[in-house]
């Protein structure tokens, strides 16, 4: 007789887009919360308009770096593919919305913005993977 053999729960699960959609819209709305967050500050403390982009930008990195980190300590395998994946997703949702919001013009710290969140995104997959528990004894 044949051992049943049961197959592990990733070869039965596919490709993970649970995961990667709900932590590229959560990190969205995460960019979107420190954006504002940022507008309110700079408003009170009148930073000049010019830092408006920079500051963006540092945010879209910080808010890839989690996205890539979150959705590879899901899934567990692949750090730099799902990171980017989820990240590139999410410089997608943010560049729409930001569209929107300009009524169809942005400039070109659009293709910076995406940059940044695509590569950080990569790399917190990459650090995520790299991630060793402690083994106490």
């Amino acid at each position: 007789m044949p051992k049943n053999k049961s197959k592990s729960n990733k070869e039965t699960t596919g490709f993970p887009i649970a995961p990667i959609s709900v932590v590229s819209v959560v990190s969205s709305v995460l960019y979107f919360a420190i954006l504002a967050l940022i507008t309110y500050i700079s408003l009170k403390s009148s930073v000049e308009r010019s830092m408006y982009l920079p500051l963006s930008i540092v945010a879209g990195a910080l808010t890839g770096f989690a996205c890539g980190f979150a959705v590879s300590k899901l899934i567990k395998e692949k750090g730099m593919f799902y990171g980017g994946l989820s990240g590139f997703i999410h410089s997608l949702i943010c560049s729409a919305v930001i569209f929107i919001l300009n009524k169809g013009t942005a400039g070109n710290g659009i293709f910076i913005l995406v940059a940044a969140m695509t590569v950080m995104a990569s790399l917190g997959g990459i650090a995520a993977m790299n991630i060793k528990k402690k083994i106490r004894y």
